[in-house]
């Protein structure tokens, strides 16, 4: 491989990634080479600012999607703490939908993941040492340079294109709206037929403030203002007179583009099309690391590194194990072919084994007595216990707790977290199919929770969800209570 001229500093590099063993192997990868230092890690991107004040590295390897503030986010502000930096994005996200946005962000260059640990160092080394920025691929190139043609011929191309588009909108089943943000309204730019029809308005639409169109589309774009206005796609719900519709909403340079569809079908398509995204998206973490190690472990290591990345492996291997029992458990419960098989259980045994497969889980808190006992079938309870502590993971904030209360006859548990609790308006679909709550920056399948649902039911038992007194939320199970004579799992 082509390597970094060796001088009395080596690299210093700053891996940025919510996965904690995606860091290893790149922190074990990089430092198989003596030109390179890792000098810091961080799981989001307000620790990479954090962590480039501490000591300012030379590289930042940065992962896109993270939770509390994600790659592209973090990019503007860590060009101004290490303006020299070379930055790389690494994402699991396609090249060509993405590579364009972390360029033009500020990112020196692109990988996406799955590409092997030499790889990844061999392109940090070259990339450092031209300080080049990543060609765009051939179909970035033609959108950027518009018609091949040139001329008068580059003009008709142009106008040709413009006219079929205009007749495709026309007759599209799907409403198309154009909007443009000003300081105190929203306007109408124009409109299809498909959409004036399902938003009730007679006659044209165009250059109307959208609140004399629709008073509750307008009040949806301006409670995502914020969101659209920094060119973020925001997926919601409207009903615009008696006509429940799906509305998704796209930013881009002051204006918004709406597409609306009234059509059951829609919703379902939409929602199988958000599934098989998300579940691409939650496993590509552990592929890339199993990939990765699957390398590496060829090459000479120390028993250390061994034990490390052998570690490494199982935990991954229970995340895919998770989101397979999720998919398994949702078409099961969808289609009324959910089987539990319950018995008592030992709540200890139980919470043991759910917080070994929890990934990023550092610590949490056992409060009451764990050796209560419980009907339910154990291996879906402790489903059910994982799925939880991975939501608090994910989408709230430590400290995390198990609470266990004795009732007459029954037993509730609560898993408790502190971060910035459920957003009111995403509560009524808290443990729906696919549900994840806008803008939310944490990936996930959006099965945990209705698995959990489904699987509590399944078992004579009732699941809800209140706010913690002092912020965060408690999901709390309330499962039968095992006879006290009953045999012990």
């Amino acid at each position: 491989m082509s390597a970094v001229p060796m001088t009395d500093d080596r690299v210093r590099v700053l891996i940025v990634d919510d996965t904690p063993d995606i860091r290893l192997l790149l922190r074990m990868s990089l430092e198989r080479y003596p030109a390179f230092r890792v000098v810091g890690e961080a799981g989001n991107g307000l620790e990479a600012h954090a962590r480039a004040r501490e000591e300012p590295p030379d590289v930042v390897l940065l992962d896109l999607a993270m939770p509390v503030m994600d790659g592209l986010a973090a990019l503007p502000g860590l060009r101004r703490i290490v303006p020299r930096a070379t930055i790389i994005v690494l994402s699991g996200f396609g090249a060509d939908r993405m590579a364009e946005r972390a360029l033009s962000a500020g990112a020196d260059g692109y990988l996406q993941k799955g590409a092997s640990p030499t790889t990844i160092v061999e392109y940090v080394s070259a990339l450092v040492s031209e300080r080049s920025v990543v060609p765009l691929s051939l179909g970035q190139r033609r959108r950027a340079e518009g018609p091949v043609a040139e001329g008068v011929e580059g003009e008709k191309v142009a106008a040709d294109a413009s006219g079929v588009l205009d007749a495709a909108l026309r007759l599209a089943p799907y409403g198309v709206v154009v909007l443009r943000l000003e300081r105190d309204r929203t306007v109408v730019v124009d409109a299809n037929p498909a959409a004036v029809r399902m938003l009730g308005a007679t006659g044209a639409i165009d250059d109307r403030p959208l609140g004399e169109v629709d008073e509750s589309f307008a009040s949806l774009v301006e409670r995502h203002r914020a969101a659209l206005s920094a060119n973020r796609a925001v997926d919601v719900e409207l009903t615009a007179g008696a006509t429940p519709l799906e509305v998704r909403l796209r930013g881009e340079g002051g204006l918004i583009a709406c597409y609306l569809d009234d059509r059951p079908a829609g919703r379902e398509g939409a929602l199988l099309r958000q599934a098989l995204a998300t579940v691409a998206h939650e496993i590509r973490n552990p592929v890339v690391v199993l990939q990765g190690i699957a390398e590496t472990l060829g090459l000479d290591q120390s028993p250390d590194r061994r034990a490390q990345l052998t570690g490494a492996i199982a935990r991954q291997a229970r995340v895919l194990e998770r989101v397979t029992a999720d998919l398994l458990g949702a078409a099961q419960a969808r289609h009324g072919k959910l089987e539990v098989q319950v018995e008592p259980v030992r709540l200890a045994d139980v919470i043991t084994h759910s917080v070994q497969g929890v990934p990023n889980l550092d610590d949490v808190d056992v409060i009451g007595d764990a050796a209560v006992r419980v009907m339910a079938d154990p291996l879906r309870l402790q489903q059910i216990l994982a799925n939880l502590l991975v939501n608090a993971v994910k989408y709230g904030a430590p400290p995390i707790a198990i609470r266990l209360e004795p009732l007459a006859d029954q037993v509730r548990i609560s898993v408790e977290d502190r971060g910035p609790g459920v957003p009111a308006a995403f509560r009524p679909l808290l443990f729906t199919e696919f549900a994840r709550a806008a803008q939310t920056t944490s990936r996930g399948t959006g099965l945990g929770l209705y698995v959990v649902r489904s699987l509590v039911e399944a078992q004579g038992g009732q699941v809800d969800h209140e706010d913690h007194p002092e912020n965060g939320s408690i999901f709390r199970v309330t499962l039968p209570s095992a006879p006290e004579d009953g045999p012990r799992a």
